[in-house]
């Protein structure tokens, strides 16, 4: 079916070791012409400080494309704890290098 309001209802599980500082990059492509619609850059840093570390069903604009296109996300960061560690040293929102955070759909 073409269309230019596509859908794609994608999940994608990840694990990211030190999340201050790094960045989600997401690139669309047009299916036809496999041309770049656009790139779109979350920094993470963002992210940690959004209510439940996350955007729910988001409209961002992707940038360096031929049209502008929006892309509507959902992201979230959630944290684990490293094995042996005790859960009162961590705390809301601050993540050392023994935290692993997965992006979770």
């Amino acid at each position: 079916v073409k269309t230019v309001n596509p859908l794609f209802q994608s999940k994608f599980l990840f694990f990211v070791r030190h999340p201050e500082g790094q960045e989600l990059k997401f690139e669309a492509f047009d299916d036809g012409t496999r041309k770049s619609l656009g790139t779109l850059t979350l920094p993470l840093n963002q992210l940690i400080k959004e209510p439940q570390m996350e955007y729910y069903q988001q409209t961002f604009m992707l940038t360096w494309g031929v049209h502008q296109c929006p892309m509507v996300l959902t992201v979230r960061l959630r944290g684990f704890e490293a094995a042996g560690k005790k859960p009162d040293i961590v705390k809301e929102n601050a993540f050392s290098g023994e935290i692993l955070i997965p992006h979770k759909s």
